[in-house]
Parts: C-alpha cells; structure tokens; sequence
C-alpha cells in the first residue's frame, strides 16, 4: 500500500511539473525548449487565439488580452529557414504585407541599437515598426512589430495589434528573445 502511495504521489508531482513547464501550448513550448528561446509569459490576462495562420503569416502562437482586446502574434523563423538569409529585406517584406499604405496611415520604423540588441536581446540585428495594419490584416487601430535576427539562431517577429497609444506594447517587448549565448551576443 506504502508503494502505492508513493508511485502516485511521483506521478502527480511529474503532472504538476510538466504543467508548470508549459508554455500556452504544446508546440509552442517544444519550440521555444527547441530554439533555446527565452519566452516571459506576459500578464495573466492573455489567452490563446486559435490563430495558426491568415492569408498574410503563419503563426506559431498568437495571444489575446480579453482585458483591452491587444493581440500578440509570435513568429520563430529558426537558424537556416528561407526567412533568415536577409533579416532586413524579410522585415521590410512583412511590413509591406501587413501594413496599410495609405497616405495618411501611420509607419514609424526605426532600427535597435547594437548594444541593446546584444545586451538586451541577445540579437545582432532589430527594429521596431509602429504602423496601421491593413483593415484586411486586423481591425486594430494600430500595429507594432519587433523583429529579431541572430546568424546563429535564427529571427524573431512579434506582433502587436491594439487600439489607442502605442505604447500600452512596450511592457511586452521582451516577452520572446534568444537565449543569451555564453560565447557571443
């Protein structure tokens, strides 16, 4: 009976575990333990939008806030996908897919300092683009992307979707970097 007892109290003790450990969804988290990516869970308040792809991207996780209705759509390309050749030209790509290009719509890009892509990032190149997505894109007001490249890892594209200031996107910045290397930034 001891022996009992004590095979399920490990049983439930790895179920805890393995629960903990997980990250939204299964292939999320294989993902981010595969690609030795750092993933800051944002604020309890998000859920996961089954959303895998649209008629612009593929997803692989995309997350809603049932608080304010922001999206965040996370995108790993991994070290020797097609998309992590030429960051800048893939960045400037997705911009033009997801962004409106109308006269008077919004598009404010700008490129991450080298220090805060190494320190901070654990990247070698980045920018961040505020923007007016395509109405067939998202009926958010505004958009905010952040792209991430490392030649040894691979690139990053977080997206942003919400209505009002921009700037409610800023505390999750950092919710997916690489894993910062021993050897190099």
């Amino acid at each position: 009976m001891k022996y009992f007892i004590l095979l399920i109290s490990l049983f439930c003790s790895n179920l805890v575990k393995s629960q903990e450990a997980l990250i939204y969804t299964q292939a999320f988290t294989n993902l981010i333990e595969h690609e030795r990516l750092v993933f800051e869970k944002p604020e309890g308040w998000f859920k996961v939008f089954p959303l895998e792809h649209d008629e612009f991207l593929d997803y692989d996780l995309v997350l809603r806030s049932e608080k304010t209705g922001m999206d965040i759509r996370f995108i790993v390309y991994p070290h020797g996908h097609q998309s992590t050749t030429y960051p800048d030209f893939d960045f400037a790509k997705t911009m033009a897919t997801i962004a409106s290009n109308e006269e008077h719509h919004l598009l404010f890009v700008k490129g991450l300092d080298a220090t805060e892509l190494r320190e901070e990032y654990h990247a070698q190149w980045g920018a961040l683009a505020t923007f007016t997505p395509k109405p067939n894109f998202s009926d958010k007001e505004r958009g905010k992307i952040l792209s991430l490249h490392h030649s040894e890892k691979g690139s990053l594209l977080v997206i942003f979707l919400f209505d009002g200031s921009s700037e409610q996107a800023n505390p999750y910045l950092k919710t997916l970097l690489f894993q910062k290397m021993k050897d190099s930034g």
